[in-house]
């Protein structure tokens, strides 16, 4: 019988390691054509919107569809899961926390391959929900010296360095612009809503790894058309979902599409050869999505947890 897991049941089964490496494993199943996904569909009536976003996934063993209804009374995230075995539903996962966590351990990805060496400065704007994701799997993935956060509410970012150092025990300050808190960083990551840039290339160290993940909608960006035109190597979790997605990279009118390359690239066969100026672009893909779900899944029937419906 499929399996319902909730948010504390997803939370309490996930952790930033354990995820990066499973998407390590499911990207490069990817690049193996072993996977196939398809970018995010919405669909609008007045002011609900629903978004999809399908796949399947051989190494996982499962294919499914991670779905959510934004409008006036929030949103809630749910993945459901068929076994490539079965051909059956296997699971119901609530999805909100492992939406936050994937997001996080795809730039730990992308991080582990394309990161500067050696103890880093991270340089994180955003203090909300999806930079606490960044934040959790980066840190488990890198040795960071010093968190600097900035955020447009001065008690929530000093809130935010208060949970890193209790939780995380990470050397974590506010401040308060954006060029203070990337000031010489090795890594950086942009986790916010803005429809308008935050950061400017004059403001990036020449070596540094920049992540901007806070937006998936293409008129929204977070770095300036010279962050990307200055990066040596640019990278997307999927390119098709990109084209269609990623604000910051449209905002780039003679931007050279083929020269980028995807999650499944940097996996596919080692590290590629790391330039001084590395970016990241994430909107979020169901690749993604299937490996955190497929992961809790198996943990859940390994440790008896969840409830079983149907």
């Amino acid at each position: 019988m499929p399996l319902y897991l909730t948010e504390s049941e997803v939370s309490s089964l996930l952790e930033p390691r354990e995820l990066t490496d499973a998407l390590e494993a499911s990207f490069r199943g990817l690049a193996r054509g072993e996977a196939v996904q398809l970018p995010r569909f919405r669909v609008r009536h007045h002011k609900e919107m629903l978004h999809t976003l399908p796949g399947l996934s051989r190494p996982d063993g499962v294919a499914g569809v991670k779905t959510y209804l934004s409008g006036p009374s929030g949103v809630r995230f749910v993945t459901l899961l068929f076994g490539l075995e079965s051909g059956g539903l296997e699971a119901v996962v609530e999805s909100d926390r492992l939406g936050q966590l994937r997001t996080g351990a795809a730039t730990a990805l992308s991080a582990r391959y394309l990161a500067p060496p050696g103890p880093l400065v991270l340089g994180l704007l955003g203090a909300g929900t999806v930079a606490w994701g960044q934040l959790e799997a980066l840190a488990a993935e890198l040795s960071l010296s010093e968190v600097r956060v900035l955020s447009r509410s001065a008690s929530r970012r000093e809130e935010f360095c208060r949970r890193a150092a209790e939780e995380l025990g990470l050397k974590a300050r506010p401040v308060d612009s954006a060029a203070e808190a990337v000031a010489g960083a090795g890594l950086v990551v942009t986790a916010t809503w803005t429809r308008d840039p935050v950061l400017t290339e004059d403001m990036l160290a020449p070596i540094c790894h920049v992540c901007p993940v806070g937006s998936n909608k293409p008129d929204r960006r977070e770095v300036d058309e010279a962050v990307i035109r200055r990066s040596g190597l640019v990278v997307v979790d999927d390119l098709e979902s990109a084209r269609t997605e990623a604000g910051d990279l449209l905002a780039v009118p003679d931007l050279d599409w083929s020269s980028l390359r995807t999650l499944a690239d940097l996996v596919a066969g080692g590290p590629l050869a790391r330039p001084d100026r590395t970016l990241f672009k994430s909107v979020g893909v169901a690749l993604e999505d299937l490996s955190a779900a497929a992961l809790v899944w198996r943990k859940a029937r390994e440790r008896g947890v969840g409830l079983s419906i149907g």
